[in-house]
């Protein structure tokens, strides 16, 4: 098994475990029984054994348990396995969750897919018992493939699959409505992005007429009811009736469209079922169909908005010709400049001076680079100015300079508000604006920060506000500063003079699209960035993140650690300029502080030999995405730190090296999608490591083979 190479293995336990094939039987149907050369081994050996004679016992513990489950006390994921008849299947289900650790709400019966050459064989196994029991369904690969690659890395993906199977065995049109549903303008989080985009569609099978009744007695009986029973049949028709989603049902056909009779709507979802639709899922099925004939758009929900007065002034007939947006990007572009010299105008009048003044400690120059305007509170102050001067409600609409509230009327999008253009060049493609801060979130002020909704010239997640602004400043080697927003880019830029350039991203975390325009800047100079955000928790984590992003470019990004509860903005009005410029002087390697962020981690487990591996590990998937000239440095830091022979850790330190460089988008979907968890956390189950045992390790090799042999 040792004769061909495995450095270019992603896995080498793994190959070595393919290449090993079948070993005699161990105390769990997939587990080996102990290797005769490790049984010997003086320290492996005694420790090896206790485990194994630990996770019989342990394992009957779990049968047992599964065994007095009933549909009430059921996790999550057996609560179709309650029956009598399915006890077996359910107690092996148990053991095999309880010995990986998957978490109760992970529905996926066997979890996560498991690798080893008896561990996948029999997961596979208990995959095919489930299905055949609980008839779950899987998306097909035409759909799923252009699907994102975070959303397919993602570990509830594979619950992702089973519901998008059943919308798929119900006939909807699934493609559709994902497609749809990664088309709004809000990109998906960088955290559970399977789930994120279940909700978006799941929103679009359920308005509010699908909303479930509180009565869940099963004794509501339209006068449809027979009819249905009918078209089904009444076996199947009673299995419908006494479904929990039988209220949702009756619910979305009472919500049905003036068009529609009720026998007519089931006839046509009846219609499009599949014959071999279990009756399981046949009612859930008939309310998602209902859901996508019946549906409005997918637009994402606006914030309730009062009515602000009367508006006779505008013709009522112009207001309902709004249609789907189909206005020119250059068209777009001119209406922006036209809003921007309007907004400007109002400015220095408004309530932003003096706040601006009292966020910064100063007022902008005349030669700082900035624009700023002011939306005025009237709800049609701009659509009045720019109809005036020959724009369209539809073009105003398209722009998203305006739009209508739930009760049809047409207003500005942006009122009351510091409104901050958004340039791509010299062109003003869009605009975020700053809420009246007198008002709060109880005050229909709607949300802090407001941006331009997606239109032909405007995608959130592609632009940075600051970049264009600073453009000639980062040409001429000014150093660019990545903060969280508006504000604090403008007080970096303004505070420093131009010598630092602040960018903000618009409300999201940092995207692909948003790494690649900082490329130019990072080229020549890899540390060139530097990383300031808030010094908070969800600061820490989205400087993690714009790190990862940054990693596919070879970039090495620095990071400013600013006081506890003090912003770029805030430390240049207490502190003033000489303080904020200093401070990026000082800036520090940021990933010299997640390398010792994950060091100290695993140094807490030198106890567990087994677990500091998986330490080592994360800690060279960091290192190989730095420059090849710092790897021989950081292998000699992490092998002195978790005591491992430094010529295993560099070739760790290699293979992700390679990874990086072969998939730099697949490594950084990976990173993205962990979720940052303590170490000493991590071993829980039937496989919680004994305590006492001595850490005489000879290679990373060695030990890593104890653990696949083990836990696989």
């Amino acid at each position: 098994a040792g004769t061909r190479e495995l450095g270019t293995s992603q896995d080498r336990a793994a190959v070595l475990d393919w290449r090993l094939g079948q070993a005699s039987a161990g105390p769990l149907p997939w587990l080996d029984a102990v290797p005769e050369r490790l049984a010997e081994h003086p320290t492996w050996g005694p420790y090896l054994q206790r485990r194994s004679e630990r996770i019989t016992p342990l394992a009957e513990d779990m049968r047992t348990e599964a065994g007095t489950w009933t549909a009430e006390t059921s996790p999550p994921w057996a609560t179709g396995l309650a029956r009598l008849e399915h006890s077996r299947l359910r107690a092996d289900l148990a053991v095999w969750r309880a010995a990986f650790a998957v978490p109760d709400d992970d529905r996926r019966p066997t979890g996560p897919p498991q690798r080893g050459a008896s561990t996948t064989p029999h997961q596979r196994r208990l995959d095919r018992r489930a299905k055949t029991v609980l008839g779950i369904q899987s998306a097909s690969d035409e759909l799923v493939e252009p699907l994102p690659v975070e959303v397919r890395s993602d570990r509830n993906f594979g619950r992702l699959s089973e519901r998008l199977g059943n919308l798929q065995a119900a006939q909807i049109d699934v493609a559709s409505l994902i497609t749809r549903a990664l088309a709004v303008d809000h990109p998906l989080p960088d955290e559970l992005p399977a789930d994120a985009l279940w909700w978006r569609i799941a929103r679009h099978l359920d308005p509010a007429g699908l909303r479930r009744s509180a009565d869940h007695s099963h004794n509501l009986r339209p006068e449809w009811t027979a009819h249905l029973c009918e078209r089904l049949g009444q076996p199947i028709g009673e299995r419908v009736l006494a479904d929990e989603m039988w209220p949702a049902l009756v619910a979305a056909v009472r919500a049905r469209p003036p068009g529609w009779t009720a026998k007519q709507l089931l006839d046509a979802a009846v219609a499009g079922r599949e014959p071999d639709l279990q009756a399981e899922v046949l009612c859930a099925a008939l309310v998602w169909r209902i859901a996508t004939m019946t549906d409005a758009s997918f637009d994402e929900p606006i914030p309730f908005e009062p009515e602000e007065g009367p508006a006779d002034h505008l013709d009522r007939e112009r207001i309902d010709q709004v249609t789907e947006p189909g206005t020119a990007a250059e068209r777009i572009l001119a209406l922006n400049r036209w809003a921007l010299d309007h907004y400007s105008a109002l400015y220095p009048k408004s309530w932003g001076p003096n706040y601006l003044r009292h966020r910064l400690g100063h007022d902008l120059s005349d030669d700082d680079p900035f624009t700023l305007g002011y939306a005025p509170p009237g709800p049609t102050n701009l659509i009045q100015h720019l109809t005036e001067r020959g724009a369209t409600v539809e073009e105003l609409v398209d722009a998203g300079l305006a739009r209508t509230t739930d009760r049809g009327r047409l207003i500005d999008s942006f009122r009351d508000r510091i409104v901050f253009p958004i340039h791509n060049g010299i062109d003003v493609v869009g605009f975020t604006g700053r809420r009246n801060p007198t008002k709060d979130d109880h005050q229909f002020a709607g949300p802090k920060y407001l941006n331009t909704r997606a239109t032909a010239a405007f995608t959130k997640g592609e632009h940075l506000f600051g970049l264009s602004e600073g453009a000639a400043e980062l040409a001429s080697g000014a150093t660019p500063v990545l903060v969280e927003g508006p504000l604090d880019a403008i007080a970096v830029t303004a505070g420093s003079s131009g010598a630092y350039i602040g960018v903000a991203p618009l409300g999201t975390a940092f995207t692909e699209a948003q790494a690649e325009k900082m490329r130019p800047y990072v080229r020549l100079d890899a540390d060139q960035l530097i990383i300031a955000t808030d010094p908070d928790q969800a600061g820490w984590q989205s400087a993690q993140r714009v790190f990862w992003r940054l990693a596919a470019l070879r970039a090495t990004p620095r990071h400013l650690a600013l006081p506890d509860g003090i912003d770029p903005a805030e430390l240049l009005r207490t502190r003033g300029s000489d303080e904020l410029v200093h401070r990026f002087a000082d800036a520090c390697d940021l990933a010299e502080r997640l390398l010792e962020q994950t060091i100290s981690d695993g140094v807490e487990l030198n106890a567990d030999p087994l677990l500091l591996i998986d330490v080592c590990r994360r800690a060279a998937r960091l290192v190989g995405a730095l420059p090849p000239d710092r790897w021989s440095e950081c292998a000699d830091i992490v092998a002195l730190r978790l005591d491992l022979p430094h010529a295993d850790v560099y070739q760790e330190i290699i293979e992700a090296g390679t990874l990086w460089s072969d998939s730099p988008a697949a490594c950084v979907a990976r990173e993205l999608a962990v979720t940052k968890i303590n170490p000493s956390t991590v071993a829980r189950g039937l496989l919680a490591p004994l305590p006492s045992v001595s850490r005489g390790v000879d290679s990373i090799s060695a030990t890593t083979g104890v653990d696949r042999s083990v836990g696989r």
